[in-house]
């Protein structure tokens, strides 16, 4: 980095496939596995392919479907907290 003093190790970025294809944690839903883990260190995410959603796991003709899987994605699963 001594060569590049304008840049810093969050110039760096640590790629992910959301399809999973040789990366850590598995991609699809469990994009965030990586994404936790890379937060561990001082580098950057560059996350690959989020359209899987709407090419792999949704119906083209079911939007409510492909909107509760882009939610899921983005958001992860919420649990419902028992009384």
């Amino acid at each position: 980095m001594e060569k590049f003093p304008d840049r810093n190790s969050f110039t760096i970025y640590y790629g992910n496939d959301c399809y999973g294809r040789g990366t850590y944690g598995g991609g699809k839903f469990d994009v965030y596995k990586a994404l936790d883990e890379i937060h561990n260190y001082p580098f950057s995410v560059a996350i690959f392919g989020q359209a899987f959603t709407w090419e792999s796991e949704s119906d083209s003709q079911d939007l409510k479907k492909f909107f509760a899987n882009e939610d899921k994605f983005w958001h992860g699963v919420q649990k419902e907290s028992v009384h």
